[in-house]
Formats: C-alpha cells, structure tokens, sequence
C-alpha cells in the first residue's frame, strides 16, 4: 500500500497524521478492525466491501469517518482509486474524543460515507491541505494547531452532510452502537451475551431483540465477530507469539478453549489458520 511505510511510527510520534495518495485499502481479504480513527475522502475511483457486515461503498468525492472498533473488509477497488486519510492515533482519540467535533459520532458508526458536491470536496480539500502542510512541519504547537484545524474539518463536514442527508440526522444514538463500545471493551472477560444486557438494564431477551431489529442479526453474532475478528488480527499481526499466549490475551481461560472457540467460528483451528497466512507471505 502506497505510502504506508513509517506510518505506524509516524502515528506513534505525532498522534495525528496526513497520509496521501492511498490507492488500496484491502488487509488479507478478511475483515479487520482498526483501533485508530480514520478520515477518508476519495479523489477518484471506488472501493466496495463490508462495514459491520453491511454492504458499502466508497467513491469518487465520497467521505468516509471510520470510528474505532467497527469492522471493515474493502473486496474491490477500481485501478484509479486514489484517496487521503487524516488518521488519529488510538490513545489520543480517546483524549480528545469528548471534543465538540465528535459530538456525532453515531451518526457516522452508523452510516460512514457521504457524498459531497464538487464545491464541497474543494472547501474540504483547502482544510486537508492545510493539515497536510502542518503534518510535514516541526512546529512546537504542531498538535495543538492539528487538533484546532481537525474541529473546523469535522464541523464542515457535519455540516455538508445535514445538507446533502438532512433526513439521516437524529439525536439518539442506537443501542447497537453502545454495544459496540461495550464489546471493544469488555470482550477480553465477557463473551456472554447476558453480560452485555446487564451493562443496559435490559433482559437478555428482550436486549436480542432490540439488537436484531437494528441490525438484523442477535446480539451473541456480534460479541462472536468482534472476538473472532479480533483473533485472527492477533494471530496476523503477532505471528511470533504461541497460540497459547494470544490464547491469553484475548481473555480465554485454557488454549484448548481457545482453539475450539476460533474452530466453530472459522472451520479451522488456530495454527491451520497461521499455516494459510506463512503460505500467502
């Protein structure tokens, strides 16, 4: 992926950067989770794939505002396609996230692209251009002066979007949204659905149905995906560590649990799975 070498140090060091011309957005064909918050907008071309397992589409003049802990699985992208991303790092996105410029955040978690106009992708692009040139200075105030051009982007893009979707606006986030925070973090202790209904003063039934209602699918498919999504991301990223101690990490009691969970989940076992990724490197 283009431009993508020395981004995770960059990020490290800066907490929020411009990353250009990107022109492939698809990780192992698998869905993945970032921990990251994400602004998109596309210049040319489109990718199509999944978001929390709902079909998607992201084209030319298009933005995408990708919330952390949501499942994306790009499967196509045009030759052309040609985007820029404002990223923030994990642990400063949840500094700053309280901010007046993440007030809509479940607007976004529940539909995150829009389209813009012409005149709107080229005011949008003037305040990316200006991120772009504080991004590449040493600026002492350099993130503070980020964080005050990231609030002018995000209240011009709330903005466009009340014109352009003006029917999409509520005030009440859904409840499945909630249950996605909630999974992100608990899901190292909690696979059960009956925790999660607990943490809404909600029975277990009637916590189910509300969650398919929203999405169409029960509450226990999500907690399985978001671990099962999860794992496979660990398994990718720490190909080092033995099964038992990812095993560990993701909260399960023995390896044998593990293993038998990301089996009924996959069709295949943990170290099958590792086999098949040694085999694509």
């Amino acid at each position: 992926m283009k431009n993508i070498s020395g981004f995770t140090d960059r990020l490290a060091k800066n907490d929020i950067v411009v990353v250009d011309d990107i022109h492939d957005m698809s990780i192992y064909g698998e869905p993945y989770l970032s921990h990251n918050f994400l602004y998109s907008i596309c210049h040319k071309g489109y990718t199509k794939g999944l978001y929390d397992m709902q079909a998607i589409s992201f084209a030319q003049h298009d933005v995408c505002v990708l919330y952390p802990h949501h499942a994306v699985q790009p499967n196509e992208n045009s030759k052309d396609f040609r985007v820029t991303w404002v990223v923030i790092s994990e642990e400063f996105f949840k500094t700053i996230s309280s901010q007046q410029f993440f007030n809509n955040r479940f607007r976004y978690e529940s539909s995150p692209c829009f389209h813009l106009t012409d005149s709107q992708y080229a005011d949008i692009m003037s305040i990316i251009n200006a991120m772009k040139t504080l991004d590449r200075s040493e600026h002492r105030l350099r993130k503070m002066l980020m964080c005050n051009i990231l609030d002018v982007l995000m209240e011009m893009t709330d903005d466009f979007r009340d014109q352009n979707e003006p029917e999409s606006k509520t005030t009440t986030p859904r409840i499945s949204h909630r249950l996605y925070e909630a999974i992100a973090e608990n899901f190292r202790k909690h696979h059960d659905v009956d925790f999660y209904a607990a943490l809404f003063c909600i029975t277990p039934k009637h916590f189910s149905t509300l969650i398919k209602k929203e999405t169409g699918l029960p509450a226990g498919y999500w907690i399985r995906q978001y671990v099962t999504i999860q794992a496979k991301q660990t398994l990718r990223k720490d190909f080092h560590s033995s099964i038992q101690e990812i095993s560990d990490r993701l909260g399960f009691t023995a390896q044998t649990d593990f293993c038998r969970y990301f089996k009924r989940e996959t069709g295949i076992t943990p170290s099958e799975y590792r086999r098949r990724l040694a085999g694509k490197r």
